[in-house]
């Protein structure tokens, strides 16, 4: 007898299953959000508070009566990544007067209209040096906390610098020969007074080979070796098929564990990948997904520091201690699964409550940004957050 095929969920749909899942019987962490799912919550003043900034951070956001308050998150989301890349092609295509940017040279249609472009061609060019910077960035974006003062800030510049030294760095030949070495001497070389390197450098030089092998398998199906695009072309438009092309081609990507004998996802990386092109084009040409919304939070240290802090998420006495002194939580366990699930939860909620509130979607990725960009602003004032030694985040 034949079965017809059965439809497989998407990896979004996979890490918000995980979320409720989890929260069901977690026993470390808890989710204080009015929602449908619990309806008797209440927010403590610190998170009506954080609410109403993030509210009025949506509302700043809108330049006319017809702008999505989301827009707020997206241009700030794209303002590193377009700034970085303006430096690249100022570098790259010769420039003398210092001034030309990403958006100039490609033209202000999305065509190749712009000044010292001429060409589509010239245009995709750009495009694929921009999509290339980004997805290098998010392959080593993960755990920077056993390195005392390096940010996410020093990873994007470093990159940055790598690329304008030696646009060779990251062709997918090299990429996939790169070692410790490499990114010790060179990448990480320019680093600020008493700002160290990041530690695990083998760990990220042997993702960053399965990116440049991943590139190689593209550059026989595509044009101009257009590899990035390429890849990002191939999820025609789709957030989410994205996330499935990130996982199924990079296995460092893979962002899943077993809680209490249960397979559970969470794919921040490739998630917030994704989310990083939508910024980073400004939502148009390869960063145009008709299904950004899709996407969840992306559940690593920062958000759920800020959750905690304002009695979103709150946490067992037993945790809290381990918090409190700085004890690391193992990668798997429960705890950290927990925390991570709960993040999610948290956000998915948020996201619904300010959608009600303010009469608009306002997607999970959104409020992930600007939870992140409120804690990052804030960090003196938060407690510590949790310890754990992965790839992932």
């Amino acid at each position: 007898m034949d079965f017809p095929p059965r439809a497989r969920p998407s990896p979004c749909d996979e890490v918000r299953r995980t979320a409720r899942f989890v929260m069901q019987s977690a026993r470390h962490v808890a989710v204080r959000v009015p929602s449908a799912s619990s309806p008797h919550s209440s927010l403590t003043s610190s998170a009506a508070a954080l609410v109403e900034k993030i509210g009025a951070s949506l509302l700043g956001g809108c330049a006319s009566d017809s702008a999505h308050p989301a827009d707020a998150a997206l241009a700030s989301s794209s303002h590193n990544q377009q700034t970085a890349v303006d430096d690249l092609i100022r570098a790259m295509w010769g420039t003398s007067d210092g001034h030309l940017t990403w958006a100039e040279l490609r033209g202000s249609n999305g065509g190749g209209g712009g000044r010292n472009c001429g060409t589509a061609t010239a245009a995709e060019d750009v495009d694929e040096a921009m999509a290339r910077y980004v997805m290098v960035v998010d392959t080593l974006n993960f755990c920077f906390w056993p390195s005392p003062a390096f940010e996410y800030v020093h990873l994007a510049d470093s990159v940055k610098r790598t690329m304008l030294r030696d646009r060779s760095f990251i062709d997918p030949d090299h990429l996939a020969a790169v070692d410790e070495n490499e990114l010790r001497e060179h990448w990480f070389s320019s680093l600020p007074q008493g700002v160290p390197k990041p530690h695990n450098l083998g760990e990220r030089a042997r993702l960053l080979r399965e990116l440049g092998d991943c590139w190689c398998q593209y550059k026989g199906k595509c044009s101009h070796n257009r590899v990035a695009s390429a890849m990002i072309m191939e999820a025609s438009g789709s957030a989410s098929k994205l996330v499935e092309i990130i996982t199924a081609h990079l296995p460092g990507f893979r962002d899943h564990t077993i809680y209490r004998g249960t397979q559970v996802f969470f794919y921040k990386r490739a998630q917030i990948l994704v989310g990083d092109i939508w910024g980073a084009f400004s939502g148009q040409r390869l960063g145009h997904f008709s299904d950004i919304s899709r996407l969840t939070m992306f559940p690593d240290y920062r958000v759920p520091q800020i959750l905690q802090s304002v009695g979103i998420l709150q946490y067992s006495e037993e945790l809290l201690n381990k918090l409190t002194h700085v004890v690391e939580i193992p990668s798997g366990s429960e705890e950290e699964i927990e925390i991570r699930a709960g993040s999610v939860q948290a956000v998915e909620d948020l996201s619904q409550l300010l959608s009600e509130k303010y009469s608009v979607s306002v997607p999970p990725h959104v409020v992930d940004w600007l939870l992140w960009q409120h804690a990052e602003s804030n960090l003196s004032t938060l407690a510590p957050h949790h310890r754990t030694s992965t790839i992932f985040y």
